[in-house]
């Protein structure tokens, strides 16, 4: 019942003349302005040659659309887009609404322009012969104003019998160049050499960029929209003459196509139309204008002008490196050298060869602090595309961790291998890199043997290593692994700060005007966790770090921190306090808390071992914050003095916020927590210049 009332309602409006969204009466009537443009013109709907050009369809007049113009200028001039010689236009919105009505015998044109709710007309010869000089053309730029190159070269293309694909690519780009020719040329010679086979289409890394780009975008359909083509402009390849861009023939059924780099010579293209380089800068209008004409008769012969460079296979992988951002596709291809400051290509070949892989081997993984560290003065972070070529992992893939290092620390990469476990690292000092292969399992890593032989191999980067590319291994969430890269190791106390950011997202989720505090106190890894999946920050006064008395491996629920949700508009907030229970985490981990100190602390294995098994302990319970993360405190409301108070020095937040006594004992001047001889001792030293308090 309910469809059929629907469908009787549409009936009705229908029959009633609802239109819905259906075009509006045009919101301006150009009858009389067409009809005087004609009379200007002594030309009638029957007069031969004519040819129409305007933007209405694109442009908007006091909001409305004007397509309704276009059946207007075919009644009155006799021209339509049916039979070629009614072109619309491409222009933004805003622009104003203009037509032009152009006398293909005589060269005469009438330009109407729509500004300030009335038609103004010019009337101009603009045969393209005349516009190939400066006079001519400087003559035809003063009547026609911005619209100039536009009108003059479209309508004596289309007087000169330019085809109609041809003028599909001169109307979306708004005007006809020999830059717009190029790509009609290139379209043309790609249907041609390399046509489609069923379940193919054309991918087109558009690079470099120019005009060429919107004539392909009309021919072939590949419309950055549609990923179809991307366009990237090229660093200076020398030794790339002439280059026009890469154009894969792709196949999806297959997931791999095939590549061809085409180059076309403008240097022939001005030689036929006789300019010269120099006249682009002397006279650059008339010059364009004059090439245009030169190339015209060879539109239907693109290999005049146009010749493959470079065939090559595309897997998927290749496709999507070509397509990234912050990828040099001639790079990628190897058909330019890599202009990173530091060449790591041969390191990370020999790498991949004494590990016994490829780029296509699944499983791998890379570490890196290229991104951070220096070498020479110079920055690394081109490194990393090279890395991503060379190895095919990438940041996007999750499989290519930049790993958090100061500046002045040496470069280095760490390829691991998921199915061995096998691992090379490469470290570049004095000028060289210098690689070892080692296992990092984590039954090797967590041995006291085992650990002293990958802190052998691997020195101060060990632990990062060692750590990190296991927790990948083990399919860590990249939100953990990028706290891990920017804390550079992964610990027990990092994955505490992820399951109390986890029970903070979950159990108090902000509302408008709101923003979080969180009062780090006291202090552990955790906080590095916090700050990246929170965006919780010392510098922007979002976190604020205080130590507090040593209740970390002493307690198995010690106080984790304090969390304030403030709403700017109340200039009011509610906080709450945690506890971590890092007696479940260690007994889920299968440690000792005790092990965290051993005897020798780091010089002991046990210290690392501890610390490499509790974290990948934990990575089971990640999802499952409620089972380390509880409130240590009810909610409680905070006034903008205690949130000022809280962040200030010198002030205990869970003294201040009244969720623990203070343990300060007056006169305790030696800290022992007692007031005793020794103190007043102290006292007087301090009296006579020879203490400080």
């Amino acid at each position: 019942m309910k469809t059929i009332a629907v469908l009787g309602l549409m009936f009705v409006l229908l029959c009633s003349g609802f239109t819905g969204i259906a075009a509006a009466d045009d919101s301006i009537d150009i009858t009389g302005a067409v009809q005087d443009a004609m009379t200007a013109l002594g030309a009638t709907s029957e007069t031969p040659g004519l040819c129409v050009l305007t933007d209405a369809g694109y442009v908007k007049v006091n909001g409305e659309t004007t397509q309704g113009c276009i059946a207007t200028l075919r009644t009155e001039t006799g021209c339509s887009i049916g039979d070629g010689n009614l072109l619309t236009i491409h222009r933004s919105v805003n622009k104003p609404l203009w037509f032009v009505i152009f006398d293909n015998e005589t060269k005469d044109c009438v330009y109407a322009i729509y500004v300030n709710g009335a038609f103004n007309t010019t009337k101009v010869n603009i045969d393209g012969e005349n516009a190939t000089t400066s006079d001519g053309w400087n003559a035809m730029k003063d009547a026609l104003g911005s619209d100039a190159f536009t009108i003059v070269t479209i309508a004596n293309a289309c007087g000169y019998g330019a085809p109609y694909d041809f003028l599909k690519c001169v109307e979306f780009h708004n005007h006809f160049c020999p830059g717009v020719t190029s790509g009609y040329m290139l379209a043309d010679y790609l249907l041609e050499e390399y046509p489609l086979g069923a379940g193919e289409k054309y991918v087109v890394i558009a690079c470099p960029i120019w005009c060429k780009d919107d004539a392909l975008q009309v021919m072939l359909d590949t419309t950055v929209g549609k990923r179809g083509i991307f366009a990237k402009n090229m660093p200076k390849h020398d030794e790339i003459e002439n280059a026009a861009g890469i154009y894969i023939v792709w196949d999806s059924a297959l997931n791999n196509g095939t590549g061809h780099v085409l180059s076309f010579d403008f240097d022939h293209a001005r030689n036929v139309s006789n300019v010269t380089e120099s006249d682009f800068e002397t006279y650059p209008m008339a010059s364009r204008i004059k090439m245009d004409w030169g190339m015209m008769p060879y539109l239907d012969q693109p290999e005049t002008f146009i010749s493959t460079i470079y065939t090559f296979n595309v897997t998927s992988d290749m496709l999507k490196r070509l397509e990234l951002a912050g990828v040099d596709p001639y790079v990628e291809i190897g058909l330019a050298d890599d202009p990173c400051g530091i060449d790591i290509s041969g390191a990370l070949q020999d790498a991949m060869a004494m590990l016994g892989v490829s780029r296509d081997s699944p499983g791998l993984c890379v570490l890196t602090d290229a991104g951070y560290a220096m070498v020479d003065g110079n920055t690394t972070e081109c490194c990393i595309g090279t890395i991503e070529r060379d190895t095919g992992c990438s940041i996007s893939d999750g499989n290519l961790l930049p790993i958090h290092r100061s500046v002045d620390k040496p470069l280095w990469f760490a390829i691991f291998d998921n199915e061995t476990k096998d691992c090379v690292y490469t470290v570049y000092k004095n000028r060289a890199f210098t690689a070892t292969e080692i296992n990092i399992a984590e039954e090797n890593v967590t041995t006291g043997n085992g650990w002293n032989a990958t802190k052998k191999a691997l020195g101060s980067d060990a632990f990062t290593i060692a750590g990190v590319a296991n927790a990948w291994g083990y399919g860590a969430p990249n939100d953990l692994l990028k706290c891990t890269e920017l804390h550079n190791h992964i610990c027990p106390g990092l994955s505490s700060g992820y399951l109390i950011a986890e029970y903070i997202r979950e159990n108090y989720p902000l509302g408008a005007d709101e923003s979080y505090t969180w009062i780090g106190c006291p202090n552990w890894c955790k906080e590095d966790a916090i700050q990246v999946l929170l965006d919780l920050t010392p510098g922007k006064g979002s976190m604020i770090v205080k130590q507090r008395s040593g209740e970390l491996f002493v307690k198995d629920k010690p106080l984790a921190g304090i969390l304030i949700v403030w709403n700017s508009t109340a200039e009011s907030g509610m906080g709450v306090a945690f506890h971590y229970d890092w007696g479940t985490a260690c007994n889920l981990s299968g440690i000792n808390s005790i092990d965290f100190k051993p005897p020798g602390g780091k010089v002991n294995p046990l210290f690392w071992n501890t610390r490499i098994k509790g974290s990948l302990g934990l990575l089971p319970y990640l999802n499952q914050p409620d089972m380390f993360v509880s409130t240590a405190s009810d909610e409680f409301n905070v006034t903008s003095q205690q949130l000022d108070r809280v962040k200030m020095a010198g002030v205990d937040p869970y003294v201040e916020l009244g969720l623990a006594e203070s343990t300060e004992v007056r006169g305790d001047f030696n800290g022992d927590g007692e007031v005793t001889s020794a103190d007043a001792m102290l006292l007087l030293q301090v009296a006579a210049g020879k203490a400080n308090l």
